[in-house]
């Protein structure tokens, strides 16, 4: 099963869903979205903690150093000499364990600066702005669903995918989704794709740790807000963090497809595959219609002869 969407750097090539392109936007949109998204590549970049980034290789260092003397002690059966044969390298394990932990709590109390912070802001109303504008280029009707999809380029090795992710976070990218001639229409930021109705397999949830970057729901994320979709979105710094996903999967050219999405998700979503069964038997019905036309077009061609 490999993801939908993305780019696959084994391959060095863009996902399947680049196949199934059907509208692009204007380059005048494109290159004001890629100006808004570098924008905040760098204000994320400010926003990073490098006092808890670095604290973690401080940790890892101490306890190696301390793991490896207790390793060499049972492997020679010699605890009780295990302070004096390697008492410098256990202080210098032990100083780096509690500098480390140390560091970790202290960072848990830094704030990010405040112009930083209107930075962040003004980026993400310049991104509902230009959010507005590809619904004008698009002409989306009323009967869509905005859903995020947790987007990131990502490696196969031995059949299994492995995300390359920007400061441990997958991109969350806002997406419409819509029924549309029979087919499922995903718009992202820059393209419309439309995916056969029969290619959708199913939607299966997951459990499974993931974090986030943007914040990208009209209501605020606050505590009462996550308790009421469970509990599932937890923000930590600057950063949201999941347990579980729903996972939508497809079964497009006999090989599984999927993309995944967050829990905030997770009812527009169930309304969306609603729609996909009840659109189903019609376009079922639509085809037999289709071909009793055609047997009846056949039976009166063949009686005139």
């Amino acid at each position: 099963m490999k993801p939908l969407f993305g780019f696959d750097k084994t391959n060095n090539k863009p996902s399947k869903a680049s196949e199934y392109v059907t509208k692009t936007i204007s380059k005048a949109l494109e290159n004001e979205y890629d100006e808004i998204t570098q924008v905040s590549f760098n204000i994320h970049k400010k926003l990073e903690n490098k006092l808890k980034k670095y604290s973690k290789y401080i940790i890892f260092f101490g306890a190696v150093l301390v793991i490896s003397c207790i390793l060499l002690a049972i492997k020679d059966n010699s605890f009780s000499q295990m302070w004096e044969q390697r008492k410098i390298v256990l202080i210098v394990g032990g100083i780096a364990l509690v500098a480390g932990i140390i560091a970790r709590i202290v960072s848990n109390f830094i704030k990010p600066k405040k112009e930083i912070l209107e930075d962040l802001e003004w980026n993400k109303k310049e991104l509902e702005n230009w959010m507005q504008k590809r619904a004008e280029f698009f002409e989306f009707d009323e009967n869509t669903y905005k859903i995020d999809i947790l987007h990131a380029m990502f490696t196969i090795k031995k059949g299994e995918v492995k995300p390359i992710l920007t400061f441990g976070t997958y991109n969350n990218v806002p997406t419409v989704m819509f029924i549309k001639n029979g087919n499922f229409c995903v718009s992202d930021n820059i393209n419309v794709y439309e995916f056969p109705l029969e290619s959708f397999k199913e939607v299966v949830e997951i459990e499974e740790k993931k974090a986030f970057s943007n914040w990208t729901q009209e209501k605020e994320y606050t505590q009462e807000y996550s308790q009421s979709i469970d509990g599932a979105v937890v923000k930590k710094g600057i950063t949201y963090h999941i347990t579980k996903c729903k996972r939508v999967i497809f079964d497009i050219d006999g090989e599984e497809y999927y993309f995944e999405i967050i829990p905030y998700d997770f009812e527009k979503m169930d309304e969306l595959v609603n729609q996909i069964n009840i659109s189903k038997p019609l376009m079922t019905d639509l085809e037999e219609e289709v071909e009793e036309e055609n047997l009846f077009e056949l039976r009166e061609e063949e009686n005139e002869k």
